[in-house]
């Protein structure tokens, strides 16, 4: 990976400059040869803008009645639990509700034939320090399909090739591809940034948003 740029992108994304991140960004790799990689200058997701705001209304709608549904134990006295006298009561606490979501990316650099996103739910969140993520894994609900990410099907293919012949790749090769891994991350962030902005009435945009891909720690919060 290129941490130096990865350092540079992160700190904008922190400052909420995405645009200026994805600016930084396709400039490094302009400044390199050409290679398969640069086919993902000058394009963008924005496409999905309709597709993905139906599939965040849906997983938003889903989340919500789960936390509002699911009940908790009612706790049980000393004795009770010792002598089984009476049975474990539940009970349901109308104050969980849907505080956060995060949305990951497959892997998409070794898993080329096909790029999608997953959604996973929480009813905490955890403002204090988006550099820890270890409480992402804590999520509750998760999407029970996923959505497809389309339009960058020859980049897939570029990583197709580059994957199928890593010993073939020189050093050109795979600074572009690295930098194109970062892009595409921007990009999907982009997605999310201009869906929200397109849907700030509706009740999602008002939950924090987090946005990456797997095994990346590119992360960028979404939020009206």
């Amino acid at each position: 990976m290129n941490f130096d740029l990865f350092n540079e992108l992160s700190k904008l994304l922190q400052e909420n400059k995405l645009e200026k991140a994805i600016e930084l960004a396709e400039n490094k790799l302009n400044e390199l040869p050409t290679t398969e990689f640069h086919k993902v200058l000058n394009k963008n997701l924005l496409h999905l803008k309709p597709n993905l705001a139906i599939y965040l209304e849906n997983f938003n709608s889903s989340a919500s009645n789960y936390f509002r549904k699911k009940p908790e134990p009612k706790k049980v006295g000393f004795f009770e639990k010792i002598f089984g006298k009476k049975e474990k009561e539940i009970e349901f606490n109308p104050n969980r509700n849907l505080k956060a979501v995060y949305c990951e990316m497959n892997g998409f650099s070794i898993n080329y034939e096909l790029w999608f996103i997953d959604l996973f739910a929480f009813d905490f969140y955890n403002e204090i320090d988006l550099e820890d993520l270890d409480w992402l894994c804590d999520f509750e609900f998760d999407s029970e399909n996923s959505l497809t990410i389309t339009g960058f099907e020859e980049v897939q293919t570029a990583f197709k090739n580059y994957m199928e012949n890593l010993e073939k790749n020189d050093e050109n090769v795979k600074k572009s591809m690295e930098i194109c891994e970062l892009i595409i991350i921007l990009k999907l962030q982009e997605l999310f940034k201009h869906t929200f902005i397109e849907n700030k009435n509706k009740k999602w945009t008002g939950i924090p948003m987090i946005v990456t891909a797997h095994d990346y720690e590119l992360i960028y919060k979404v939020e009206k």
